[in-house]
C-alpha cells in the first residue's frame, strides 16, 4: 500500500519479513550484509552537512562523548550527552564527539517515505524516529541497552558493534547502562533516575565476554531488539555515518485506549471526578466516591464485553496507530480542474491503512487512515470506493468509477478532490 511495496523485503533479504518477525523481532539481533550501494540515495554526509549548516526549526543536534565502561557517567551522575547548537558542531566533532541529527523522518522527504513504507509493511503500531549518527574514527558509545528496538543502516564508513546475543531485559522501556560488574544501572539518564517498575530490575547479568562482534560496512543492516546490550566504535580512518530507525514501545494499552476512551468519554461521568471534602478523615474511600468508581468499572466492563464482538473497533484502533507517523507537514495538492485522465497516488510520506468491517448496526464501513487523517465510507457505493482506493498505489482518476458501480464522475471527482485537499492523495 506504500510507495514501494517491496521495501521491507529488499531491506531484509535474504531473510524474509515473515522470518524476521517470527524469529528475530524482540528476541535476538539480526545482521544482514548488503552491497555498498544498497542505501544509495536515502541519506548521506552531504545531506547531513546541509541540514546542520541550514538547520530547520525542528532539527535537534545532540553530542555524545565516548564513555567506554560508563565510568564518566558513574562519576558525574549523568551521561556525557547533551544537545548543542549548530555553531557548536565543528568544535564538538573536532573534539571526537559523536553527533546525531533528528527527527529525520519529519525533515527529509526521502527518509519520510522510507519510514512510512517500513512502518506500513511491518504494520508497526508504535512511533518511528529516524536519527543520523556521525562518529569520527574511534568514537562510539559504552555498553547499554535501549528501551526501544532499532534498525541501523550503515551508510558510510565502518562501525563495530559488540552486542549481547539476546535481550538482558525483554521489551525494556528505559535505557540501561552496563556497570563494570555486569549489572545494570538506570541512574545516569540526564542526571536523574527514571521511575522504574519492579520488573525492570530483573536484568540478566552481562559480562564483556558475552558480547558478540559485528563490523558494519556500507550497505549492512543490524536489528537490535530493546533490552539487548550493545557498545559501538567507529573503525578505520573515515567517519562512520549511520541511519537509525528507532521503534518506540507500543502495547495493547495503546489499542485499548483508542477503542475504549472515545465511547466512554461521551458520557459526562467519564470527564470528571467527584470532590470529597471529608476524604482525609480516617483515610478510607468515601462512600460516594466508591459508588462513583464502581459505576465506572461496571461501564468499563460492559464496553470491554462489547469489544469482544466488535472486531471493527479493535481493527480501526490498530490501523490508526499503524498509519500514524511524525512526518513532514501534509501539503494539499491542487484539486481544481481534476480531469478523468489525471493520475493520482496516495501520499508516500505517511503510511496508509484501512479497516473494513461492520458496525454495531450491521452496516459495512471502511475507515481509511493516512498519518493523522481519517476518512470513513459507510454508504454501500462509497464502501466499494474506499476499498478500491485502499488497494491502489497510483491510478487514473477515471478508474474510481470502476470501484463503485453506479458512481457518477461528478461524485467521484468531488470525493477525489477532498482527498487531494487533505493531502491524502497527490498528483503524480
Amino acid at each position: 500500500m506504500q510507495g514501494d511495496d517491496d521495501e521491507l523485503s529488499r531491506l531484509l533479504a535474504p531473510v524474509t519479513p515473515e522470518a524476521f518477525v517470527g524469529r528475530y523481532w524482540g528476541r535476538e539481533p539480526l545482521y544482514v550484509r548488503g552491497r555498498a550501494d544498497k542505501f544509495a540515495g536515502l541519506f548521506d554526509r552531504a545531506a547531513f552537512e546541509r541540514l546542520r549548516r541550514d538547520p530547520p526549526r525542528r532539527l535537534e543536534i545532540n553530542c555524545s562523548f565516548s564513555d567506554y565502561g560508563n565510568r564518566a557517567a558513574a562519576r558525574a551522575g549523568r551521561r556525557p550527552v547533551t544537545r548543542i547548537t549548530a555553531n557548536q558542531y565543528d568544535a564538538m566533532l573536532a573534539a571526537g564527539a559523536t553527533l546525531t541529527l533528528l527527527p529525520l523522518q519529519a525533515l527529509e522527504p526521502k527518509v519520510a517515505r522510507f519510514a512510512a513504507s517500513l512502518k506500513a509493511q511491518l504494520a508497526y503500531a508504535g512511533d518511528l524516529l529516524c536519527t543520523a549518527w556521525l562518529s569520527p574514527p574511534g568514537a562510539g558509545v559504552g555498553a547499554h541497552f535501549d528501551g526501544r528496538a532499532v534498525i541501523t543502516l550503515q551508510l558510510e564508513g565502518e562501525k563495530r558493534w559488540r552486542i549481547s546475543p539476546r535481550p538482558a531485559l525483554p521489551w525494556a522501556e528505559h535505557l540501561g547502562l552496563a556497570r563494570e560488574d555486569g549489572t545494570c544501572s538506570y541512574d545516569y539518564l540526564g542526571g536523574e533516575a527514571p521511575e522504574v517498575e519492579p520488573w525492570e530490575e530483573d536484568v540478566a547479568l552481562v559480562r564483556d565476554g558475552d558480547l558478540v562482534d559485528v563490523l558494519l560496512r556500507p550497505g549492512d543492516l543490524l536489528y537490535v531488539p530493546a533490552g539487548v546490550y550493545h557498545e559501538t566504535r567507529a573503525e578505520g580512518d573515515a567517519p562512520s555515518l549511520a541511519l537509525n530507525v528507532d521503534f518506540a514501545p507500543v502495547s495493547f494499552w495503546n489499542v485499548l485506549d483508542l477503542a475504549v476512551r472515545p465511547a466512554l468519554r461521551a458520557d459526562p461521568a467519564w470527564r470528571h471526578l467527584p470532590p470529597a471534602p471529608a476524604a482525609a478523615e480516617g483515610g478510607r474511600l468515601p462512600a460516594h466516591v466508591k459508588a462513583f468508581f464502581l459505576a465506572r468499572l461496571d461501564e468499563l466492563r460492559a464496553r470491554l464485553d462489547e469489544l469482544r464482538g466488535d472486531e471493527l473497533a479493535l481493527n480501526a484502533a490498530w490501523q490508526e496507530l499503524v498509519a500514524s507517523l511524525d512526518g513532514p507537514p501534509l501539503a494539499p495538492s491542487p484539486a481544481a480542474g481534476l480531469a478523468p485522465d489525471d493520475v493520482l497516488c496516495l501520499s508516500a510520506e505517511r503510511p496508509t491503512t484501512c479497516a473494513l468491517g461492520r458496525d454495531g448496526e450491521g452496516r459495512e464501513i471502511v475507515y481509511l487512515f493516512h498519518g493523522g487523517r481519517e476518512v470513513s465510507f459507510d454508504e454501500p457505493r462509497l464502501v466499494e470506493f474506499g476499498r478500491g482506493l485502499a488497494r491502489r498505489r497510483a491510478f487514473a482518476a477515471r478508474e474510481a468509477l470502476d470501484w463503485a458501480p453506479g458512481l457518477r464522475w461528478d461524485e467521484a471527482r468531488e470525493l477525489l478532490e477532498v482527498l487531494l485537499r487533505e493531502g491524502i492523495l497527490t498528483r503524480a
